[in-house]
């Protein structure tokens, strides 16, 4: 089994090597969308935190993001909090030096365990980089900024020893 079928098959308490530093997964998190569907894992590092999406519904694309501030992202020379409260997502988005291009909006359900959150959606991308913005229910939007990432960027995908 190489990389690019282990990656999919990952779980809570998974060890694994990216970017010269050991990860271990600490949630799975599916979204459940007939134009989106998707798998989550978060990675941590220490302080660090990632999130591996593995989309599946037009051939196999792996992502991944990191949390941003939204205070550091600019639509169309707005502060994106003013813009964000229209609830239509503007054009453009800008984060360090970079423009965003609106690519997908839209609402999904994403499960965590037994728990279940709707949740409205922004996509933007710029060349290989992706800017999104995530909200559930009335509560803030969270903004993510990531890249395509390939399977062999990944090694060592171990679980967990038990003890």
């Amino acid at each position: 089994m190489g990389v690019a079928d282990e990656l999919p098959q990952l779980r809570e308490g998974y060890l694994l090597d990216y970017d010269m530093r050991t990860w271990e997964v600490t949630q799975h998190t599916a979204y459940d969308d007939p134009r989106w569907p998707a798998d989550e894992w978060t990675l941590e590092t220490g302080d660090d935190l990632l999130f591996l999406e593995y989309e599946y519904d037009d051939g196999d694309v792996f992502l991944l993001y990191e949390r941003i501030e939204m205070t550091d992202v600019t639509a169309e020379g707005e502060p994106l909090r003013a813009v964000v409260r229209d609830e239509e997502p503007p054009a453009t988005l800008a984060y360090e030096d970079t423009e965003y291009t609106l690519i997908e909006e839209g609402t999904g359900t994403r499960m965590i365990d037994d728990r279940t959150n709707d949740l409205h959606y922004w996509d933007y991308a710029s060349d290989d980089d992706v800017l999104g913005l995530e909200r559930y229910g009335s509560g803030d939007w969270s903004v993510y900024v990531g890249r395509e990432v390939e399977p062999y960027e990944f090694d060592n995908i171990l679980p967990r020893a038990t003890e």
